[in-house]
């Protein structure tokens, strides 16, 4: 199983953001809130995005916490694994598959 490197952003900030494309050193970065569903507010990020787009990330998560990752090409294509807790317990894991070009169509690829 492959861990993905996290990086915690309370809140995410513009300096933090270029940051994130540096100590992941990767192009594609995917910011989503620490909770959450259904990929709302989940972005798919290139570092060479509009300020415009640059601006409308950074608004979604001037309240609250994000976490940043490296974008997988993995999630795209095979899914990706999601393990439940409760109480601190591990309770379940899941595979999550996204359906044809749900990646693209639900989280915003912002250039």
């Amino acid at each position: 199983m492959l861990i993905v490197p996290t990086l915690w952003h309370d809140p995410l900030t513009d300096q933090g953001l270029t940051q994130a494309f540096e100590e992941l050193s990767v192009d594609e970065i995917v910011v989503k809130p620490v909770i959450g569903a259904n990929a709302d507010d989940a972005f798919r990020l290139v570092r060479a995005m509009s300020p415009e787009a640059r601006g409308q990330v950074l608004s979604k998560f001037r309240s609250r916490m994000a976490l940043v990752q490296p974008f997988l090409q993995s999630v795209v294509e095979t899914g990706e694994y999601s393990l439940f807790y409760f109480g601190g317990q591990y309770s379940h894991a899941v595979v999550k598959t996204p359906a044809e070009g749900d990646f693209e169509c639900k989280r915003n690829m912002v250039e």
